[in-house]
């Protein structure tokens, strides 16, 4: 029963959520993102970062699915032209957080204005999904990765269908697993409220934090090996 509703099969599904499971939990690029926006703003900010870094990760699923990213990646100059954006826009964060008057705590101030109106989090959303957008290496990531667990031969299940429920798999295990990663920057910051000068130093990490994923990006090679 459970075979006819899952695009692809039981075995392959349990397989894939343990490989998945196991890349989610190797700390990179977005677990450092979505801890810098907890120690900047709290659990929400934290979870918000989460959510931003998940919707950039479904456009890259999606695009893999159709089969773009794969034709971007034949790109070579296209290509680094996105690496060099979202290096430029991960420069900027960092800019914005080292040169802010003590941008943390600027946060905790502005938390009880901004709830309501959900702003703090809306831009936390956006500059995640921006980040991770412009990421080429985690499009090239989905078409190495998903095609591995996906049947071709399965004339019932439409290799587009198995990657976008795969894809979708992948985004669950990601959102879930740093959720923990989110929670230990919002309790690191509800601690810090009672040390007002360790918040302004702690922001300053943060924007040490978006650079220093920024130079990453300037120096990797986008291109996939050969």
């Amino acid at each position: 029963m459970l075979e006819t509703l899952l695009p692809v099969a039981p075995h392959t599904l349990a397989l894939f959520v343990a490989a998945s499971l196991a890349l989610n939990v190797t700390p990179g690029p977005d677990m450092m993102y979505v801890l810098a926006n907890g120690l900047r703003g709290g659990l929400r900010g934290g979870i918000a970062a989460d959510l931003g870094i998940t919707l950039g990760a479904a456009g890259h699923v999606l695009l893999a699915a159709l089969g773009l990213t794969a034709l971007l990646a034949a790109a070579p100059v296209a290509l680094d032209a996105v690496r060099i954006a979202g290096a430029l826009y991960l420069l900027w964060l960092g800019w914005k957080a080292l040169s802010g008057p003590s941008p943390l705590g600027k946060a905790m101030a502005d938390t009880a204005e901004a709830a309501g109106r959900g702003e703090r989090k809306g831009r936390v959303v956006r500059d995640g999904f921006v980040t991770c957008l412009l990421n080429p290496k985690v499009g090239l990531f989905f078409i190495a990765f998903l095609p591995q667990f996906v049947d071709r031969t399965d004339a019932a299940n439409p290799v587009t269908a198995q990657i976008l429920f795969l894809g979708g798999t992948f985004l669950v295990t990601s959102f879930v697993t740093l959720a923990p990663v989110a929670a230990a920057g919002g309790a690191m910051t509800r601690l810090l409220r009672r040390l007002p000068w360790a918040a302004g130093a702690l922001g300053k990490v943060s924007g040490a934090i978006f650079i220093g994923l920024a130079v990453r990006l300037l120096v990797m090679d986008s291109r996939p090996s050969q």
